[in-house]
């Protein structure tokens, strides 16, 4: 006897709605960004921020490729646990944020940073000083 499970099936990915998938970007992405500023001098800010816009960038850039080619590229680059954690957890949130309308495909993928950040901001975020400089350090103010 066979059962139908098509109903057990998940649709689409991960997240259901828009604003799921902002929450997971402050609690997650901007988190991650903001304990490593809380460590570090103020005028080194604006060199990490860049290095997490490159993060992104990379991260969409691996974000199609297939599993195997993703890990021979990390054992290339001698990428840690963690470093190949926060591209994988950020090439799903890229494609998530396509999938449900948040990033247009033509759209930079920094943008991403972006939304986080004012998704934070919009919440009342317990950083909001912190996240008014970073603001203002990517040039959004």
């Amino acid at each position: 006897m066979k059962k139908d499970l098509s109903s057990m099936l998940v649709q689409g990915g991960r997240f259901s709605r828009v604003e799921e998938l902002k929450d997971y970007l402050v609690e997650y992405v901007l988190e991650l960004v903001l304990i490593e500023l809380e460590n570090l001098p103020k005028d080194q800010w604006e060199k990490t921020l860049k290095t997490w816009e490159k993060i992104v960038l990379l991260s969409y850039g691996m974000m199609n490729k297939p599993l195997e080619e993703r890990e021979k590229l990390y054992e290339r680059w001698r990428f840690d646990a963690v470093m190949k954690t926060i591209v994988e957890n950020l090439a799903e949130v890229l494609r998530e944020s396509l999938r449900l309308g948040l990033l247009k495909e033509k759209q930079e993928p920094r943008k991403l940073l972006q939304i986080a950040l004012q998704h934070a901001l919009n919440k009342g975020h317990p950083q909001k000083e912190m996240l008014l400089e970073v603001k203002k350090l990517m040039g959004l103010d």
